[in-house]
């Protein structure tokens, strides 16, 4: 059983050698070099905890967000 790198490096040589790869095999070359790229993203995770006492909750929770976002290191 091939690999997704072997499969990979073969489509790419078919595309090279000008044989016809079909619209997969494009798809398949731009989903593995998409996937090769250094993440330029973060995810996080995020709690909302009400207080009913707040007169305006939500905007305390957007502060919050906006703070942790402020100081997440995307590298």
């Amino acid at each position: 059983m091939a690999t997704i790198k072997e499969v990979y490096k073969l489509l790419k040589l078919k595309k090279e050698n000008g044989e016809d790869i079909g619209m997969f095999g494009e798809s398949y070359i731009e989903m593995y070099e998409k996937d090769q790229e250094p993440s330029t993203t973060k995810e996080i995770s995020v709690t909302l905890v009400k207080n009913k006492s707040e007169k305006y909750p939500h905007w305390v929770m957007i502060w919050d967000l906006i703070n942790i976002l402020n100081n997440v290191n995307i590298s």
